[in-house]
């Protein structure tokens, strides 16, 4: 019989720690999506003219490839566009 109780207190702590574990996933997922509306915003400041991925992500202080990722999301949603391409290199700008 205490094993049964004991068992049942193991199942009990295992729920527990995932109920936990899917808080603290909703969380970071809340906070990465205030960092990304965040980073488009300042995109969006940013682009007063043309610029590559490059110039802006070094201007973020931010990794090409999440500028590169968050233009893509902006070009989608209609705010930024391709102005210009040389070869691999594209210039952005914003939509008006």
């Amino acid at each position: 019989m205490e094993l049964i109780k004991s068992l049942l207190g193991i199942k009990q702590l295992e729920e527990r720690i995932l109920n936990l574990e899917k808080e603290i996933n909703k969380t970071k997922n809340i906070k990465e999506q205030k960092l990304e509306s965040e980073d488009k915003i300042k995109i969006l400041l940013i682009l007063k003219e043309p610029m590559t991925t490059m110039e802006i992500a070094k201007k973020l202080n931010k990794g090409r490839s999440w500028t590169s990722e968050l233009l893509n999301r902006l070009e989608r949603e209609r705010k930024v566009k391709e102005i210009k391409k040389k070869g691999k290199t594209i210039l952005y700008g914003k939509t008006k």
